[in-house]
C-alpha cells in the first residue's frame, strides 16, 4: 500500500523539490541514546542470534513504555515506479531529458546524464 510519505521519499535527496516535501513531513523522532554500531537503533537494544529464533532484537536495558528504540528515515528500497520507468532517471529519479543516457548493459534503464549513469554503476 502506498501513501504520500512513500511517494515523496522516492525523490532524489539533492532535488530542490525533495527539500520542499521534507519540510511538509513530520520529523522522525530522535533516539535519546543511539547504538554505537547500528544507526537508527537505541543503545537499549541489541541484536542477537539463536538457532531457535534466528536473528532478533533483545532489550539490553530497561525500556520505558512508549520509548522509541528504533527509527530509520532512509527508504529500504528506492526505484522508479513502472509508470515512470520510460522517462525518469533510474539513479536520481528525476524526469529524464528528451534524449536520456541509456544504460550500458541493458535497454530497460535510462539516466538523466552520463554523470548519473556513472554514479549509478559505482553505487551499485
Amino acid at each position: 500500500m502506498s501513501n504520500d510519505r512513500d511517494e515523496n521519499l522516492s525523490l532524489n535527496n539533492d532535488d530542490s523539490e525533495n527539500a520542499k516535501v521534507q519540510k511538509k513531513l513530520a520529523p522522525f523522532p530522535a533516539i535519546s541514546s543511539p547504538h554505537r554500531f547500528m544507526s537508527g537503533l537505541s543503545a537499549k537494544v541489541d541484536m542477537t542470534f539463536t538457532t531457535q529464533r534466528g536473528r532478533h532484537a533483545v532489550a539490553a536495558a530497561h525500556i520505558d513504555a512508549g520509548e522509541i528504540v528504533a527509527v530509520d528515515d532512509r527508504p529500504a528500497v528506492r526505484g522508479v515506479t513502472p509508470s515512470k520507468a520510460a522517462d525518469h532517471c533510474h539513479r536520481c529519479l528525476r524526469a529524464a531529458p528528451r534524449a536520456p543516457t541509456p544504460c550500458r548493459r541493458c535497454a530497460e534503464v535510462i539516466f538523466c546524464s552520463e554523470g548519473c549513469e556513472e554514479k549509478g554503476w559505482h553505487e551499485g
